[in-house]
């Protein structure tokens, strides 16, 4: 049996992994984990949403619609479509960056 040496860092690392993660739980996550054991059928809410690519493919092909039928509008129909359908749009798209980064947008 071989050992090998750690670093300090990996020392501490290994040290906190192996504590009780519930007490270093904070704020949002303790309230996370305080619902999910009062309440356990939420689990099966929380996950990858298969319809993530397709509601942002939908919805970028809406926008490039949205520039072909505007061409020859007037100002304030321009205005009026940027404020409400770009800006909905952009607002879903935020969501759906925000689920990508906690690796929600596809199945692995």
């Amino acid at each position: 049996m071989t050992t090998r040496k750690f670093t300090m860092t990996e020392f501490y690392i290994t040290r906190i992994l192996r504590l009780d993660a519930h007490m270093f739980l904070v704020g949002s996550n303790r309230r996370r984990v305080d619902i999910v054991k009062a309440h356990p059928e939420i689990k099966k809410l929380m996950g990858y949403d298969p319809a993530t690519k397709y509601k942002v493919a939908v919805s970028v092909a809406i926008q490039i619609m949205a520039l072909h039928l505007l061409q020859g509008a007037s100002w304030y129909t321009w205005v009026f479509f940027c404020y409400t359908l770009s800006g909905s749009i952009n607002h879903m798209m935020t969501l759906a960056m925000h689920e990508i980064s906690h690796n929600l947008g596809v199945r692995d």
